[in-house]
């Protein structure tokens, strides 16, 4: 139908009646407001409107400048849209919604962060003792850092915890004591890293180093007995095995001069002998052509021997006493006529 027919006046919906605005929507709406505000504004001072010009200009100005960031170099930037992750921003200038739209937290990857502690360790004989370390740290993953756990740090230093009282715990008490602490660090950063890569929390360990390894203060006087104990125990034992190692060596001398000495005296025997044996061979064809004065001849010769070499006394009754000496101790007098043995009879051999 026609919006106007006639007799019935103007039915435009779009038309307004003298003195009153145009209703609601579109574009007349808005272009209603700026009017209404202009005329707001134009009502108020000169000095006002200049306030408010400069209000504006300073709020602009804000928010040009609310929307770059910087990241410096060795910085990531994380940025959150309503709380929420949106991106990462490499080093440089960007733009940003302003906030609190948008918001950017700059973390350091370049950053070598330090961290030390003390760690009660058990060791497999149940001997107590006190770890103390400290570990250099740094930044790999800068969402993981903020986002993946509520304390990052926390995560590597229970790594560190757990990881130091398990190796701890595969020795005895006296290897821990006994071990140089720069060979604890090198398994427990590869066993600590291990963990760290199992629980993404965007750190990576750089360095860790054992400062000391020492019993706890409550029991370090029962562990100083002990260790005192155990020194003067490798002392004694480094004098035994010199004494041993002396006496070894002059045992060894004293064997290798008997030894010697055995040699010399057996060869002199056997040199005797076969002297002996010679003087026999010689005295057996005599023997054999007069057995009776071979005889003879040789008690005599044993007689003059014994009578050489004892002392000889004679006695009131013109009998004479020979003092006989065994290994060198006399034996007791002994009268010529009883001790020595009757001369054999010397027989001349008939032909």
């Amino acid at each position: 139908m026609a919006w106007n027919e006639p007799g019935k006046g103007s039915r435009d919906p779009w038309s307004k009646p003298p003195g009153r605005p145009p209703s609601g929507g579109g574009g007349g709406g808005l272009e209603q407001l700026l009017r209404t505000l202009k005329a707001k504004l134009g009502k108020l001072p000169s000095r006002s409107g200049s306030i408010i010009g400069l209000l504006l200009a300073v709020v602009v100005s804000w928010l040009l400048v609310s929307s770059q960031v910087r990241i410096d170099n060795g910085q990531t930037g994380i940025v959150q849209r309503f709380g929420y992750y949106a991106r990462s921003l490499g080093p440089g200038l960007h733009l940003r919604l302003p906030r609190p739209l948008e918001t950017v937290t700059k973390v350091n990857l370049a950053e070598l962060r330090a961290e030390s502690g003390t760690v009660h360790a058990l060791t497999t004989d149940r001997g107590l003792v006190e770890v103390r370390f400290t570990m250099q740290y740094q930044v790999s993953d800068a969402r993981r850092y903020l986002f993946a756990a509520d304390s990052p740090v926390s995560v590597l230093r229970s790594a560190v915890d757990s990881q130091l009282r398990a190796l701890v715990g595969r020795h005895s008490l006296d290897q821990v004591l006994g071990t140089p602490r720069g060979d604890l660090a090198p398994p427990l950063r590869a066993a600590v890293q291990k963990v760290v890569d199992r629980t993404p929390v965007g750190l990576q360990l750089m360095t860790i180093e054992i400062q000391s390894v020492e019993p706890p203060a409550a029991v370090h006087e029962a562990y100083a007995a002990i260790s005192s104990a155990r020194d003067e125990s490798d002392v004694l034992q480094d004098q035994a095995r010199t004494y041993a190692s002396k006496v070894q060596a002059s045992a060894q001398v004293d064997a290798q001069r008997l030894l010697e000495a055995a040699r010399a005296e057996q060869s002199e025997s056997i040199a005797r002998a076969q002297s002996d044996v010679a003087g026999f061979a010689a005295l057996l064809p005599a023997y054999r052509q007069n057995p009776a004065l071979t005889r003879h001849s040789l008690w005599l010769a044993a007689s003059g021997q014994v009578l050489a070499a004892n002392a000889k006394v004679v006695d009131s009754s013109g009998q004479t006493v020979i003092h006989l000496s065994v290994g060198g101790r006399g034996a007791g007098p002994a009268s010529a006529g009883s001790s020595a043995a009757p001369a054999p009879e010397v027989k001349d051999k008939q032909p």
